[in-house]
């Protein structure tokens, strides 16, 4: 099979021309620009639990990228640094298995916002990271309500090229798992992930996490060698500097 019929056979392209699936995954900035006139998807870094409280506006925002492709492969890149891999455990081979479920739950909520997202919307799909939650916001309601995705496997993408691309990466699947995979984030700490609907133009799907501002204190204070016998040993001094 050459790269015609290769591409032609994932809807990338339909024999000619890229398919709307194949120039948003995989196109050029300038072409995008010609049939999605705003094309963009942001994700921002802001120093609190609100606009309000925020210490600036933010302290990071991804820069304008090409296409959905090159913008997966930085924001999982920045989203894994919100990611608790704890050891799990030691293999027989002496290698380590690290306990991959934060990641895995980021990864799912990712794919599906970018496989799920209204392109043609003036609303751009974001992912925000506060002190407390990381806030994924897409522009298109759910395909069906939350109690129906959570209870049955239901699959109904609304750009199917897309998603065929993400399967073929084996980055998602059609069994509908995806709410599943998202509430591993709930594995660690009692953290909750929250789902939220307008029904119309705009869904959010949210993920709490620890505040860093509630670590700084902690350090800061009397809770310091509480912190460091749970984990197992005293916080030394230049540990806590690098939390200040």
């Amino acid at each position: 099979m050459n790269d015609a019929e290769f591409c032609k056979r994932l809807r990338i392209t339909d024999g000619k021309e890229l398919t709307n699936g194949g120039l948003l995954m995989f196109g050029g900035e300038v072409a995008i620009a010609k049939h999605f006139s705003d094309f963009r998807i942001d994700f921002l870094e802001i120093p609190g639990t609100s606009y309000a409280n925020a210490t600036a506006r933010y302290t990071f925002r991804i820069p304008e990228l090409e296409n959905i492709w090159e913008y997966y492969l930085a924001l999982i890149q920045r989203l894994r640094l919100y990611a608790d891999n704890e050891l799990r455990s030691i293999n027989s081979l002496g290698v380590a298995i690290d306990d991959t479920s934060q990641i895995d739950a980021l990864r799912e909520a990712l794919v599906n916002m970018l496989m799920h997202a209204d392109y043609f919307s003036p609303m751009k799909s974001r992912i925000r990271v506060f002190d407390d939650r990381i806030e994924f916001e897409n522009a298109g309601g759910f395909p069906r309500t939350i109690e129906e995705l959570l209870n049955a496997d239901i699959t109904i993408p609304r750009n199917p090229v897309i998603a065929k691309l993400f399967r073929c990466a084996r980055l998602c699947e059609t069994a509908g798992y995806g709410f599943d995979k998202m509430l591993l984030w709930q594995k660690k700490g009692g953290l909750k992930v929250h789902f939220f609907d307008d029904k119309q133009d705009m869904s959010r799907v949210v993920f709490e996490r620890i505040s860093s501002t509630v670590v700084e204190n902690t350090l800061k204070g009397t809770e310091s060698e509480k912190v460091g016998e749970k984990v197992g040993e005293k916080i030394t001094d230049n540990q806590k500097k690098l939390f200040r």
